[in-house]
């Protein structure tokens, strides 16, 4: 079993910043083995490492809700807003994914993000267009509109990185 590598790179740094060893592959390694064997696995791997990348994937589901406030709350209101949020984190796998250390809540929040950065890269898209082409800066302009078309694949790679069905993150850019 082998997931594409965001996740990897993110949870070794939450390992490194809470201050647990990352310097072999031994973890990995028995990770891959024992995924599938909750018991065999909680016995393998030492409490603060799971604590860490408990906290990871806990801070990818704050993540995602506020993404889901944040589109919920552009697309219906507040109320909206705070209705999406309810029901994602009343939803039992929401509940699940944010308390284990796997990269299902990276993934959320990667793919939800791709609607406010998709909102962003139209915006400034539409005021490229809108400029007067005479208007100075327009170097500035191109750069901007550079970093707007970038941003989406940006987004886009850090979804299928994290898992390959991330690449439905695409969508939201077509």
């Amino acid at each position: 079993r082998t997931n594409p590598p965001v996740p990897k790179y993110v949870f070794w740094t939450g390992l490194s910043l809470s201050g647990q060893s990352v310097t072999d592959l031994g973890l990995q390694e028995e990770f891959e083995r024992s995924w599938r064997r909750p018991g065999v696995l909680r016995r393998s791997v030492p409490d603060e490492s799971l604590k860490a990348t408990r906290r990871v994937s806990a801070l990818f589901g704050a993540l995602t809700a506020a993404c889901l406030f944040f589109a919920g709350r552009r697309l219906g209101g507040t109320v909206a807003g705070l209705v999406a949020v309810v029901l994602f984190l009343g939803h039992p796998d929401a509940a699940y994914h944010g308390r284990v250390g796997l990269p299902d809540s990276m993934l959320w929040f990667f793919v939800l993000l791709a609607l406010p950065v998709s909102w962003w890269a139209s915006a400034a898209y539409r005021s490229f267009l809108a400029r007067d082409p005479g208007e100075a800066g327009g170097k500035g302009a191109l750069a901007f509109l550079g970093a707007a078309a970038l941003a989406p694949g940006v987004v886009t790679a850090l979804a299928v990185g994290t898992k390959l069905n991330g690449a439905l993150a695409g969508i939201a850019f077509a």
